[in-house]
């Protein structure tokens, strides 16, 4: 029998399967949401080397500690072992997620991805994220994997058993509790927005007018400071900040339930308290 109560303390990223006393046929982790801001410049290049080296393939450097910690896991486990994460979902739309994303589809079979609602903050207090389960299994030439992905949305709170049924069963569509879409792994493109197989659209949006020709899209520099730049009314009034070094924002999806938002909604969102404001200076300022 294989001693579970062993307990190692260290950077996982150092850690290796020689370190590891027997087989690896099952892995759960809620890794490190550390952005890769938040990391020296030394370790994040060490740790992006390392990988690469490790896989024989390309890394985005602008990916997040829990990243590196998908792929690294993969040297640990068996043929036929099974590994489930908890991480943010953002890697399932963003460019740094396009070489995650390609190499789970390339090293996995994906049984299932599950996101937790997103009206929610966060399954952990304080995590301004939305909460992604990934529940994937290491190919075995001994067991035929399976052609489907089952790409679940949770918005309400379905008890274990359902849940369960959901990732292991037949069930697809509307639930009571949330979506379930049955899509072929072969099909999941790694440089698509997977966030919208969880709302997937059954109309045609071909007559649409391009978002380009309504509005400029400019991202901005990523600081990681969200409570310094993201202001309230009360947080202007208090640094009476004027006008001119400030923009309006719309802080996050979860502020736009549904598609129509208009300047009324925002001045609502300012009433009650919301990060409405951007600090924002239109001039250069030399250092």
């Amino acid at each position: 029998m294989v001693d579970h109560t062993i307990l190692q303390i260290g950077d996982f990223l150092d850690f290796a399967p020689e370190d590891v006393d027997g087989e690896v046929d099952a892995i759960i982790s809620n890794p490190p949401y550390t952005r890769h801001q938040e990391l020296s410049e030394e370790y994040k290049e060490t740790v992006n080397d390392r990988v690469e080296a490790e896989l024989g393939r390309s890394v985005s450097s602008l990916s997040p500690m829990y990243a590196y910690f998908y792929y690294h896991t993969t040297e640990f486990l068996t043929p036929g072992g099974k590994l489930s994460f908890i991480t943010p979902s953002e890697f399932l739309e963003t460019s740094y997620g396009e070489s995650l994303k390609q190499y789970l589809v390339d090293t996995y079979d994906i049984k299932a991805l599950v996101l937790f609602d997103r009206n929610e903050q966060s399954k952990f207090e304080e995590a301004m994220t939305t909460s992604l389960v990934s529940f994937l299994e290491s190919p075995d030439e001994d067991t035929e994997a399976d052609e489907l992905t089952r790409i679940i949305r949770v918005d309400g709170d379905p008890d274990e058993d359902v849940l369960l049924d959901a990732i292991e069963g037949e069930v697809e569509g509307e639930t009571d509790w949330g979506f379930i879409n049955a899509v072929r792994q072969e099909d999941l493109d790694p440089e698509n927005k997977w966030t919208n197989l969880f709302d997937p659209l059954d109309i045609d949006t071909s007559g649409l007018t391009e978002f380009a020709e309504l509005a400029s899209v400019n991202r901005g520099i990523a600081t990681g400071m969200n409570d310094y730049f993201c202001l309230t009314q009360d947080d202007v009034e208090e640094w009476d900040i004027e006008e001119q070094y400030l923009s309006k924002i719309i802080r996050n999806s979860r502020s736009v339930p549904g598609y129509d938002y208009q300047p009324e909604d925002w001045a609502e969102e300012r009433v009650d308290g919301g990060e409405v404001w951007l600090l924002y200076s239109p001039y250069s300022v030399g250092c």
